[in-house]
């Protein structure tokens, strides 16, 4: 005959009930300081915001256009291992080889 399974009662969890209160209660304060922040130094922030706003856009540009030259090169290296032809095919793999090598390197 089984002995019957001891059924375990589920502990309380109300600590994680005041963490979620305490996360919401810094969360409220982080945004009223940062909003204090923008309150008190306003002239400033409108003085740099355009520079700064231009600089935002030149980053995603530049992201983008690099995002676009990445899939090209990514393309063209990978038609090329597929290659029919033995020397783009050894060209496209000493390519990608010497490429994937500074992955592993570390820094100094």
């Amino acid at each position: 005959m089984q002995q019957p399974l001891i059924q375990a009662e589920p502990k309380s969890r109300n600590w994680l009930v005041i963490l979620d209160y305490v996360f919401y209660l810094v969360l409220i304060v982080a945004v009223a300081a940062f909003g204090y922040y923008l309150y008190s130094y306003g002239d400033i922030i409108t003085l740099y915001l355009p520079f700064l706003l231009e600089a935002a856009a030149l980053t995603i540009g530049l992201s983008l256009v690099s995002m676009v030259l990445a899939v090209i090169f990514g393309f063209i290296g990978a038609t090329g291992r597929l290659s029919r032809f033995a020397p783009v095919r050894w060209l496209a793999t000493s390519i990608q080889y010497r490429l994937s090598s500074y992955d592993s390197v570390p820094e100094q």
